[in-house]
């Protein structure tokens, strides 16, 4: 047993890991043993040493272990005192640490799509099914279709990315990466402006992009179609930063996917309004610019503010 934890220690310190230890028996005594080799051992023999100092007032006391010549081990005597955080390696700027956490949110978001490709495709099957069955209904008068083409495609984009949202945190939640990442950083901030970000390039541009061939089904022109796609590019951008606002605030109910729903419907309709109102004033013959600007306000806003108070809900969810 000694032997198979020191052959996982040596290889998850070798890929760069760092393992926190508390035993009442040293590492270096606990596999000082014959039948594991000599540089597994060296490899899981520990670099610091950390413990409270005598006073227990200054602090907690790291000491630095080195080894000497003979593979034996020493405590230098000077240590630093710490109050709250202890960080290894390096010391960075300010800029350089933002954007070195920046891009290891997005790094790891990119790796968890990646790990679940279904996530990218079935939105885009589900609103294709979605907008393409409701003509079947309502029958195939060309005017009856470009009056309700906006309504239709904006709320199946909603509808869909509503569906999608309830997992946005849980997964982190379940397996505590929503701690870690709180023991980490000063601020949950960073993480839920990369989430919602990356949760609208995934899921809220591919459906507003595939908006623009569904369009046709329901006798649309060109122009209107790329006014619809533009409207939704953007209005897609507050959506997904509603929903990630909703999701964080469901990590306290049983019911994730029911809380999301009764909030976001309700919080969606100005959207929704702007959103068809740009396209019916390209269909009328009037210019759709102020309504797109006004959309674009709504994402402006909703990017700066709901992050901070998402990453509040999250901290008071997991209290």
């Amino acid at each position: 047993a000694k032997k198979e934890f020191a052959e996982l220690l040596c290889q998850f310190c070798s890929n760069g890991g760092m393992v926190i230890v508390t035993t009442h028996i040293p590492i270096k005594i606990a596999l000082n043993e014959i039948n594991i080799p000599r540089e597994t051992y060296d490899n899981c023999l520990p670099t610091h040493k950390l413990k409270l100092d005598d006073s227990y007032t200054n602090g907690w006391k790291i000491e630095t272990i080195t080894k000497n010549i003979n593979n034996d081990i020493s405590e230098q005597p000077k240590t630093n005192f710490i109050n709250k955080k202890i960080t290894f390696g390096n010391n960075k700027s300010a800029a350089d640490n933002d954007l070195w956490i920046v891009k290891k949110h997005f790094l790891r978001e990119l790796n968890i799509i990646m790990s679940r490709p279904s996530d990218l495709v079935w939105p885009i099957v589900f609103l294709g099914m979605l907008v393409s069955v409701i003509p079947f209904g309502i029958g195939y008068d060309g005017a009856i279709l470009k009056n309700i083409a906006a309504g239709i495609i904006y709320t199946g984009v909603f509808l869909v990315m509503t569906v999608t949202s309830s997992r946005l945190f849980e997964p982190e939640n379940n397996c505590g990466a929503l701690e870690q990442i709180i023991s980490s950083e000063s601020s949950l901030t960073t993480y839920c402006t990369i989430k919602s970000l990356f949760y609208w390039i995934v899921v809220g541009i591919p459906l507003s992009l595939v908006a623009f061939p569904l369009a046709s089904i329901y006798a649309l022109d060109s122009y209107p179609i790329l006014i619809l796609t533009l409207s939704l590019l953007i209005g897609s951008l507050s959506l997904a930063m509603m929903l990630s606002l909703f999701s964080a605030l469901a990590l306290m109910a049983r019911q994730a996917q029911i809380i999301i729903g009764l909030l976001a419907f309700p919080s969606i309709v100005p959207i929704l309004i702007f959103g068809t109102a740009s396209v019916r004033s390209v269909v009328d013959g009037q210019n759709p610019t102020n309504i797109i600007f006004v959309l674009l306000g709504f994402s402006i806003l909703t990017l700066l503010v709901f992050p901070k108070i998402c990453a509040k809900l999250i901290k008071i969810s997991l209290e």
